[in-house]
């Protein structure tokens, strides 16, 4: 068995079908190669869009079992990450850091929070974003909230 080979590529189209990502791309050498699965950390799910980077290796060596990893998209990445945070980023601008300071969600369209239960806030401070709202809020002992703002 030859060791597998791995090359650059770009995406020239994709698509989800039965639960899995599959890619046209074009190698750099000018190649085109058709349903090659993308392959991403377990629960992830992404489709990227046409001109993303990707490596395509060949299984085993196997020309008949292409898989790609890491897509990338350069106009995607986000700038001013430091040393072990972390972030997420779409087209239209949403984005999702983690960093030293905490997590934040911004340029979000809309957030929604789905649960079939309940949804709990642990801390000590809540500021709604509405311009003179004023709501009270009673922690889950039925006290009081010490700090609640409406900005």
């Amino acid at each position: 068995m030859r060791p597998s080979g791995t090359k650059r590529g770009k995406v020239t189209a994709a698509r989800v079908f039965g639960g899995r990502t599959l890619l046209d791309v074009e190698l750099l050498s000018g190649e085109q190669c058709s349903y090659v699965e993308l392959l991403a950390p377990t629960g992830w799910t992404m489709v990227p869009a046409p001109g993303a980077d990707v490596l395509v290796q060949e299984v085993g060596g196997d020309r008949g079992h292409l898989v790609a990893t890491v897509a990338d998209d350069a106009s995607l990445r986000i700038d001013g990450l430091g040393p072990g945070d972390f972030g997420l980023r779409d087209a239209r601008g949403q984005q999702v850091t983690m960093t030293a300071e905490g997590v934040r969600v911004k340029n979000a369209l809309q957030v929604i929070v789905e649960a079939t239960d309940e949804i709990v806030l642990a801390c000590m401070v809540v500021r709604l974003g509405s311009a003179g709202a004023s709501i009270p809020v009673r922690l889950a002992n039925n006290a009081a909230a010490s700090k609640v703002f409406a900005e």
